[in-house]
């Protein structure tokens, strides 16, 4: 069973967004873009675990790979340091985790979902290419993922199937050994400024993974690839708001 296909264009994204940069023009960036701009952001997307014990189990029962909604929130701060090159600080919770579907052999579906809270700590550079007030970017970067208590496992079994099941749902938990475990990041984005030079609206295509396990008994990593949408505003701007 092969991990989803989706995630491996965001490398090449941002590989791409680079290597256009190389041969872009350093066009003036709005006012606002050379002081500090603190807003927030919002996401959903895919989440699925990697790594070597979780993919032969997977292999080995022919599961498949669900949806599980990788949802993200939190604050973010950004500076410009050259018409080409912003650094970004994040902070955030985001949900963690993965699904999968198999069929019993009384013909039933089982679908185990694990799922973990996190908190993420991230300081990415932003290669950039200035058009105006449009800008297109790459986002990379470490992140540090502090996970928020057990990992949580789901086993629901679906009512039917040649037994004639009623379906049940059992609920455990993993403990947590590794707590603060290392992550990157890696992202393409586009994002409009405001007419007045002081708000900027972005849209970032984010892909993050874990390289610590959280257990010292698993190989288990955790990724997610999300859309996320928010707003950054001047400090200027936000005095006069609050």
């Amino acid at each position: 069973m092969s991990r989803p296909a989706l995630p491996r264009v965001f490398p090449g994204l941002f590989v791409f967004v680079v290597l256009l940069m190389s041969g872009a023009g350093t066009a003036d960036v709005p006012a606002g873009e050379r002081s500090w701009t603190v807003g927030v952001r919002l996401g959903l997307g895919q989440g699925w675990i990697g790594g070597e014990d979780y993919q032969k189990f997977m292999d080995d029962l022919d599961v498949g790979i669900d949806f599980f909604p990788a949802y993200i929130a939190g604050i973010v701060a950004e500076r410009g340091v050259h018409p080409n090159l912003a650094v970004q600080f994040g902070f955030g919770h985001a949900a963690r985790g993965g699904e999968a579907t198999l069929v019993s052999l009384g013909g039933s579906d089982i679908d185990a979902t694990h799922e973990i809270g996190s908190l993420e700590i991230s300081a990415l550079l932003k290669p950039r290419i200035p058009l105006g007030r449009w800008m297109l970017y790459g986002l990379a970067g470490p992140q540090v993922v502090y996970l928020q208590g057990d990992l949580e496992e789901t086993i629901k079994t679906g009512p039917g199937g040649i037994f004639e099941t009623e379906g049940s749902t059992e609920r455990s938990s993993y403990e947590v050994d590794n707590q603060w475990i290392p992550a990157l990041a890696l992202g393409v984005g586009t994002e409009i400024w405001t007419a007045n030079g002081e708000g900027v609206f972005f849209l970032d295509l984010v892909y993050s993974r874990t390289f610590v396990s959280f257990s010292d008994d698993r190989d288990w990593f955790f990724n997610y690839a999300a859309a996320v949408i928010g707003y950054r505003a001047t400090l200027g701007q936000l005095t006069r708001l609050f």
